[in-house]
């Protein structure tokens, strides 16, 4: 008996949510904004970027669940959110995507399990990759003087594609990124995963390994070292 009253009552909830419903043909809305530098990106969105001299924002997914995705700036900084229910059980086809066009983004603050990916080369003097507890991935393709990545916690992977000045780079927890075709000049590198990355330095390479991840790195810096793990810095190639 309580089991099919747990049944009854949760049904009706189920069914207001969204959670049998269909989410609906595949619509794209274009969303005129204030500007914006940085976005802060939550849930399982996804995240196309296009770099061109106009701004735009247009967001893609079903049209049940167009309404609940939020894309509100305040202060400057661009809150990406998926404020449907049920959002994490939904598969990968309902999964929205986010079209950021335009050249005064540089900074993304990632706490979610949406990718991001580049359909050109984003250009900008500097470019911050920043993942608080992000799970997903970046494959972007990037022109800047310098550029900064961090992975604070969690498992997120960056691949980066393109050239930089200067990177400052801090990878901790189950982090890894792959710079193999991402040039430096010189690079300050923080690594505390237990995961393996590799990097491609010219000049000078500062790094410090605490924990027991790999570092693999291309290139003939100059190189300062510290190991206070078993994690190692290999010679790649």
């Amino acid at each position: 008996i309580m089991q099919v009253l747990c049944i009854i009552l949760i049904l009706p909830s189920c069914k207001k949510a969204g959670l049998f419903e269909k989410v609906g043909g595949l619509l794209t809305e274009a969303r005129a904004l204030p500007e914006y530098t940085e976005v802060l990106l939550y849930d399982k969105v996804d995240v196309v970027l296009k770099y061109d001299t106009v701004e735009s924002l247009s967001v893609t997914c079903g049209e049940n669940l167009l309404a609940g995705i939020e894309t509100a700036v305040k202060n400057g900084q661009l809150t990406i959110r998926d404020n449907n229910n049920f959002k994490w059980s939904r598969d990968l086809a309902a999964r929205a995507r986010v079209l950021i066009t335009g050249r005064r983004l540089n900074k993304i603050s990632y706490y979610g399990a949406g990718n991001i990916t580049s359909v050109n080369q984003w250009k900008s003097p500097s470019f911050i990759i920043d993942s608080y507890e992000g799970v997903g991935s970046f494959n972007v393709n990037m022109d800047t003087d310098h550029m900064t990545l961090i992975i604070r916690k969690a498992n997120a992977d960056f691949m980066v594609t393109g050239r930089a000045r200067h990177v400052t780079s801090y990878i901790a927890d189950h982090g890894s990124m792959d710079l193999t075709n991402f040039s430096t000049e010189t690079m300050g590198l923080d690594y505390r995963s237990i995961r393996r990355s590799v990097i491609n330095v010219k000049n000078d390479l500062q790094i410090k390994i605490h924990y027991t991840g790999n570092v693999y790195y291309y290139g003939d810096p100059q190189i300062r070292f510290d190991s206070y793990n078993t994690g190692t810095l290999i010679k790649a190639g």
